[in-house]
């Protein structure tokens, strides 16, 4: 076998960290050369489909009126100090948008999401009372406001934001049964929320220290420390994890009591109001 020199191992260790360098914004293009090409292609008939079926609209069409009375300045009608709403104004943006978010509204039935959601709006940016959200929801309006986010590797932290803000519609919607879902934590469990009413606030601004250790949580039936805020986002979180994080959710629950308790209470409450998502489910208990 013929030995490399030196010289030649150095040229081709080169080569091979070029072409490393150069893979991530080469997978970027291809990424963005695809939703031009959707875009042009299958972006109109995926929402009118959207439209007839399901009744839904994704849309950048945000105006004052479809904000929640409580980001508005009560003298001036405009978003309160600290807010800010930047609407999806890139076309390929957007098309991605719709592209990713498409199949999650899909695994619904037809009927719930009617019930439940007339408009997703695409944004670039939301801020609210000088805290930065992913996303958030106007029940009265039937509307997610969600975040758009152009780096193809938040694909899937896109769509857990879909899970996330759909679930408190469908929860506060449905009679979502706030007591077992305690009791399934434990007839002692309190969130740091129930503790301290200015928790979620400080968590938000970035007051609250991390903590290294997850299984803190896990023991605790809780699945990240932001569900320490209250059941609600601990709920929100849990679909994240059922919907696109199936197989950590399958090891979870094999290892901490509590969250098998409380993904069984999720469970029981998602498949009492769309048995269609009995697969969803099937993914995680095999």
């Amino acid at each position: 076998m013929t030995r490399l020199s030196p010289v030649s191992r150095l040229i081709i260790a080169f080569a091979l960290i070029a072409i490393a360098v150069a893979w991530v914004p080469l997978s970027a293009q291809y990424h963005r050369l695809y939703d031009t090409v959707y875009r042009l292609t299958w972006l109109e008939r995926d929402l009118e489909h959207l439209n007839a079926h399901y009744g839904v609209r994704i849309t950048t069409d945000l105006t004052p009126d479809d904000y929640r009375p409580e980001w508005l300045d009560d003298d001036t009608g405009q978003l309160a100090t600290g807010s800010k709403i930047v609407l999806t104004s890139n076309a390929d943006d957007f098309a991605r948008f719709v592209r990713l978010i498409t199949p999650e509204i899909k695994r619904y039935a037809p009927a719930l999401i009617r019930q439940h959601l007339t408009r997703v709006y695409c944004l670039d940016k939301l801020t609210l009372y000088d805290a930065p959200f992913g996303g958030t929801y106007n029940i009265a309006q039937s509307s997610l406001y969600l975040l758009n986010k152009n780096d193809f590797s938040l694909s899937s932290w896109m769509k857990e934001t879909f899970h996330h803000e759909l679930s408190s519609m469908l929860m506060k919607k449905q009679g979502f049964d706030e007591g077992a879902w305690r009791q399934a934590a434990g007839l002692a469990f309190r969130y740091q929320q129930d503790e301290n009413p200015w928790f979620q606030w400080m968590y938000l601004r970035g007051y609250v220290d991390p903590v290294a250790d997850t299984t803190v949580f896990f023991k605790r039936g809780l699945l990240r420390h932001y569900s320490e805020t209250g059941v609600e986002n601990d709920f929100n979180s849990y679909a994240q994890f059922v919907f696109m994080r199936p197989d950590t959710m399958q090891s979870l629950i094999a290892q901490y009591p509590p969250i098998a308790r409380k993904y069984q209470v999720f469970k029981d409450f998602y498949l009492g109001i769309d048995p269609g998502l009995a697969p969803v489910f099937a993914a995680i208990d095999g």
